[in-house]
């Protein structure tokens, strides 16, 4: 089997950067984070796939979710990820989103 991997540094939630092109599979890390509406987007994005196409990604659920950490730093990363998710930076539960 010949296997040719391309590596697209590109911003996934930009789907027209993908062109007309399709693809044997994508694999990404956390950039469902990015995307609000994650299962439109999942639906749009698979378009982009070759019969039998794949997509693989990497997300996080409670990242700072340690039964470790004192009560006074849970409580400080807890509110750190509400400010970055309120005003939209980053979504550190990214993953408890893709239960579809």
């Amino acid at each position: 089997m010949n296997a040719k991997v391309d590596r697209v540094g590109t911003d996934l939630t930009d789907l027209d950067a993908f062109g007309d092109q399709l693809y044997d599979g994508i694999l990404s890390s956390f950039a469902i984070t990015y995307v609000a509406a994650p299962v439109s987007w999942l639906n749009e994005i698979s378009k982009r796939f070759l019969p039998e196409g794949w997509f693989a990604t990497v997300e996080m659920a409670d990242l700072f979710d340690h039964s470790l950490l004192s009560v006074a730093n849970r409580s400080a990363i807890s509110g750190f990820c509400c400010d970055a998710r309120k005003s939209g930076k980053y979504r550190f539960d990214a993953g408890d989103r893709l239960d579809a």
